[in-house]
């Protein structure tokens, strides 16, 4: 498992991505890599304006996946159902 992620609202661009919290202002994104075997790798972010960026490397193969939510909870239910899909 990589390291959590964040990019600041308030950054002049290109925002940079950071691994310390507290150098972000405004977090408008969190992120994070898991990997399960070399060719198995699954990287997501989430962010603040409804949406996820979703990449799993499977056998080699990259398949995107962007779930949609309206509420914080939808956010956390759409990544985690990627993440178990992923996992199993």
């Amino acid at each position: 498992m990589g390291p959590l992620t964040w990019r600041d609202e308030k950054a002049s661009w290109p925002q940079p991505i950071v691994t310390d919290r507290t150098a972000v202002e405004v977090p408008e994104s969190l992120g994070i890599r898991l990997s399960l075997e070399p060719d198995d790798e699954m990287e997501f972010v989430v962010w603040t304006g409804g949406w996820a960026d979703v990449v799993m490397m499977k056998d080699g193969e990259a398949v995107d996946l962007c779930p949609e939510f309206r509420d914080v909870d939808g956010a956390y239910a759409a990544v985690v159902r990627n993440v178990e899909d992923f996992l199993a």
